[in-house]
């Protein structure tokens, strides 16, 4: 297996997010370098904002922080399955169900 393949499968070494509060805005910021995987960021309404960071402008509402911790903590899994690198768990239920009329 390259090291690019190994990346791809485990991109949490090159994976890191932060959010910061600004008034009204809870701005989300996401770090990652591997190439193959950032076109997700764009997909999800993130800009480019520098060569490996990804920024995104929310509102500030409810508890940002653990939304926040709730997004990292599931940002891996959400960039494996954007890349088609990992199935969504309801990915085969859904193929065994007829198309409706």
């Amino acid at each position: 297996m390259t090291s690019e393949s190994q990346a791809l499968l485990m991109p949490a070494a090159d994976l890191r997010t932060s959010v910061k509060i600004q008034g009204s805005r809870a701005i989300y910021e996401v770090r990652i370098r591997n190439r193959l995987i950032r076109a997700a960021f764009f997909i999800w309404g993130f800009a480019l904002t520098g060569e490996d960071q990804f920024t995104r402008n929310l509102w500030n509402a409810g508890d940002v922080g653990r939304t926040h911790r709730y997004f990292a903590r599931h940002l891996e899994e959400m960039l494996l399955q954007s890349a088609r690198l990992r199935a969504v768990r309801w990915e085969g239920d859904t193929r065994s169900v007829p198309a409706s009329r």
